[in-house]
C-alpha cells in the first residue's frame, strides 16, 4: 500500500490513506475456519459493496480497504459474533 504509516492505536496494525479509502487491519482470534472467514467476508461486502476485503485465518487477521470508517468494520466484526483483539 502506498503512503502508509503505523499508528500505534488500540488494536490496529495499519491505518493507511489511499484516494479516500482506509486500510485497516485487525486481529481478530475468532476466525478458526474458511467457513468463518467467509461468513464474515459477506457480511463486510453486504455492508460494503465495494471493500476490499482479505481474510487470513491462519494469522486470524482481517484487513479491509474502504471509504466506511473504523468504527464501522469493528461493529460488522462484532455483530458477527467475532472478537477483535485489542480493543
Amino acid at each position: 500500500m502506498q503512503n502508509c504509516r503505523s499508528i500505534p492505536t488500540i488494536g490496529i496494525a495499519v491505518i493507511c490513506s489511499k484516494k479516500k479509502y482506509m486500510a485497516l487491519k485487525l486481529k481478530v482470534p475468532t476466525l478458526n475456519s474458511p467457513e468463518a472467514a467467509q461468513e464474515l467476508k459477506e457480511t463486510i461486502l453486504t455492508s460494503e459493496p465495494d471493500a476490499k476485503v482479505d481474510i487470513d485465518t491462519d494469522a486470524q487477521t482481517v484487513t479491509v480497504e474502504a471509504k466506511a470508517s473504523e468504527e464501522t468494520f469493528k461493529q460488522l466484526i462484532v455483530a458477527a459474533g467475532h472478537k477483535i483483539v485489542g480493543v
